[in-house]
């Protein structure tokens, strides 16, 4: 307090000095101006006599300055003291994205279904402290878990946002990072054949990381996700442990693997319909055949390309459950271009085919996009994006899906026209 009543003072003095000067130097004038009609000074030694009173007020005026300058500093620093640790540590980060889609479905005797989408998603994160970290996220859209869109409609209405995330973490060393609560998918995935990048999982995930030397690192992410909650019924859970390496070969390639283990816990007889796309196996009551334990694997190696292709990596995913039939699923790809894109001129484009049998996977996870997130389907991707500006993208996506051995279902096509802006 006394150190605050202080800085109040010295910018009192030096804002009474700044104006009593100006008030000398009107008196200086008026007292030469006699001088020099009593013909006590000549006029040269009266504009000598200007001159040296103007530097020495300059230097006085430079005096002033600093002892100002000086206490608004003081001022700040003060008030900076203020905020507390965990607000100065604050980060917000988010997007913007405008779509324009079109969909068609072959002989379905319908015309193509062409709609504008609009999504914002923002998350601020805070460090409490050199070990404790927590977080949140709002998106717009609905309470679909794979999805963040809204459609522009019903005569300019407002959209609904929502909470996309919120989570605490623990990270006791550089070597053990550990959450609970709902959060960004710990799982690494080269794509989307099994997790939507929209769905963020609820319950508890730790990973564990291990640098076996300066280019290999090995990691293992367990997590338990609660995937329902009944009033009268044992609760459906998904167990998950993926083990994987990461290995810089050189400094223009790396290479990445992990598998997975994934334990359902209450699926098997249990209703899962809410956001479930109705194409895995149910039994007689409509209740789910199988729990569908499954397991997977993901590699990717990248290469860093002396050509303006700049870089390039192929990747794949596979999935098998413990479903009698129909029960596997894969992906492969490849990506050329800049490995991100973020400022102008850079650009990427990504291709992948996918098969994903019936009962190869849940129902409720994979791509929305892609065939509406359904299994028991087959098809190509194609992605291309381009920076416009830094932290501004134009993407292009096209989506061509056909179903596997089901004659109910249709070829379908999607194509995505965005403009993302990122801050």
């Amino acid at each position: 307090m006394k150190k605050r009543l202080l800085v109040m003072v010295m910018m009192c003095l030096a804002f009474i000095g700044l104006n009593a000067q100006a008030s000398k130097a009107a008196e200086v004038d008026v007292l030469i101006n006699k001088l020099l009609e009593k013909k006590i000074i000549t006029q040269d030694e009266a504009t000598q006599l200007i001159e040296t009173m103007q530097q020495e007020g300059k230097r006085e005026n430079e005096a002033t300055k600093l002892v100002v300058a000086e206490a608004a500093k003081e001022e700040a620093k003060n008030n900076k003291q203020v905020l507390p640790t965990w607000v100065q540590n604050m980060t917000i980060s988010g997007d913007a994205r405008v779509r324009y889609q079109s969909e068609d479905v072959d002989n379905d005797g319908l015309p193509s279904r062409n709609r504008w989408r609009i999504r914002l998603r923002s998350g601020i994160e805070s460090k409490i402290n050199s070990q404790w970290k927590a977080g949140f996220g709002l998106a717009s859209g609905a309470a679909d878990p794979r999805s963040t869109n809204q459609t522009l409609e019903d005569e300019f209405q407002h959209t609904d946002i929502r909470l996309d995330y919120a989570y605490a973490q623990y990270t006791p060393n550089k070597y053990i990072t550990m959450m609970a609560g709902q959060f960004k998918n710990p799982l690494w995935t080269t794509k989307d054949l099994m997790w939507d990048t929209d769905v963020n999982p609820d319950g508890l995930a730790a990973t564990f990381n291990f640098k076996a030397s300066d280019n290999i690192t090995f990691f293992v992410t367990p997590a338990y996700f609660i995937l329902e909650e009944f009033k009268a019924a044992a609760d459906p859970a998904m167990i998950a442990i993926q083990p994987g390496m990461n290995w810089k070969i050189n400094d223009s390639a790396n290479f990445k693997i992990a598998g997975a283990y994934y334990k359902f816990q209450n699926v098997k007889g249990s209703d899962m319909s809410i956001w479930s796309s109705k194409t895995n196996s149910l039994d007689a009551n409509k209740k789910w055949l199988y729990d569908l334990d499954s397991t997977a694997f993901d590699a990717e190696l990248g290469v860093k390309l002396p050509s303006f292709l700049k870089y390039g990596s192929i990747f794949g995913e596979y999935v098998k459950s413990d479903a009698d039939t129909d029960n596997t699923g894969w992906l492969a790809g490849f990506k050329l271009g800049d490995e991100k894109v973020k400022e102008l001129g850079q650009w990427q484009f990504i291709y992948n085919y996918r098969n994903l049998e019936k009962d190869g996977w849940v129902d409720w996870l994979p791509d929305s996009d892609f065939s509406g997130g359904a299994t028991g389907v087959k098809g190509s991707e194609f992605e291309l994006t381009c920076g416009l500006s830094k932290n501004v993208t134009a993407g292009l996506d096209y989506y061509l899906s056909a179903p596997i051995d089901n004659p109910s279902k249709k070829d379908m096509s999607l194509i995505q026209v965005d403009l993302v802006v990122k801050f």
